[in-house]
């Protein structure tokens, strides 16, 4: 059975679902709106806007409790974004692309090491 954070981070991240048994899953409105959450979050405090799946990737990371609000989940993901981000973006040359789910352009910062696991930065350009 999938809890609510995982359910959040398999969708920021694009990832394919699967519901068990003959019932509908009850989605709460919040989960939806974590990547909106944590990216405004990132973009008034470092000026940087994430990819959803770094996002994701470091929710992942950061190894919350299941039971931790999304608003918290959000400002500690979009925290561990900006704190890991500033310094890469300013010492590393990304590299461009575009993301496949959207079509915009995004830069790759390449990995960084958030709680013990690498974590690629990409920001939308």
């Amino acid at each position: 059975m999938l809890d609510r954070r995982n359910l959040l981070l398999g969708m920021a991240a694009g990832l394919p679902l699967a519901a068990c048994g003959k019932g509908g899953i009850n989605i709460d409105p919040k989960t939806v709106n974590f990547v909106e959450l944590a990216s405004e979050a990132a973009k008034s405090f470092c000026g940087l806007l994430p990819t959803a799946e770094t996002l994701a990737k470091i929710a992942l990371a950061l190894a919350l409790p299941s039971a931790t609000p999304i608003e918290q989940v959000a400002a500690a993901a979009a925290h561990a974004f900006c704190d890991s981000a500033a310094p890469v973006v300013a010492q590393r040359k990304g590299r461009r692309g575009i993301e496949m789910r959207t079509g915009r352009p995004v830069i790759n910062y390449g990995p960084v090491i958030i709680n013990g696991k690498p974590v690629d930065i990409a920001v939308y350009a």
